[in-house]
């Protein structure tokens, strides 16, 4: 059974590969800043009066992220702000996100940025160009055929074989 899974798997690599393979390089061009290597510390905070506050207070440069994330973590229900450190591609970070760091630098502190239910305060630690390596080419790939695929779907027409039946779509179809 795990040949068997393993062997689906190289051949569906094998056939993205074969579907969309000569893109990827022209795709990685085109989008280089999505694979950049992002590394967050951000803070959930369920009000937006208290997430202004926590931003005001650190742009005075009263406490630091960390700070504000042990104060929310102390004093809110458990299981908030249990992972506070986030590493990431670009791609796949949340699209607010994403839309509150495109132009963001190290150690710049962000927010707050509406989230469901909340906001985050988010601070950049570092941000890791895009390299051009075997990992980097396998999602991007993966990507391709994704949109590949989605284009397949769109094209896709459904006809029904009713074998030797006729006209049973008639008393459907209204002319």
């Amino acid at each position: 059974a795990l040949e068997k899974m393993a062997l689906s798997q190289a051949r569906a690599v094998k056939l993205r590969e074969v579907l969309v393979g000569d893109k990827v390089d022209e795709y990685l061009a085109e989008n280089s800043a999505d694979f950049d290597r992002l590394r967050l510390a951000r803070v959930y905070i369920r009000t937006e009066s208290l997430a202004n506050e926590c931003m005001h207070r650190i742009r005075q440069g009263e406490p630091d992220i960390l700070q504000i994330a042990q104060h929310v973590f102390l004093n809110e229900p458990a299981g908030i702000n249990k992972e506070i450190f986030w590493a990431s591609w670009r791609f796949q970070l949340p699209q607010e996100l994403r839309e509150a760091v495109e132009q963001a630098e190290a150690n710049q502190v962000l927010g707050p940025v509406p989230v469901s239910g909340g906001f985050w305060i988010v601070q950049v630690l570092s941000v890791q160009p895009a390299e051009r390596d075997s990992d980097m080419r396998l999602i991007a790939t993966a990507a391709l055929f994704q949109k590949w695929l989605a284009n397949q779907r769109s094209k896709a027409r459904i006809e029904w074989y009713l074998g030797k039946a006729k006209n049973v779509m008639a008393p459907f179809v209204k002319d």
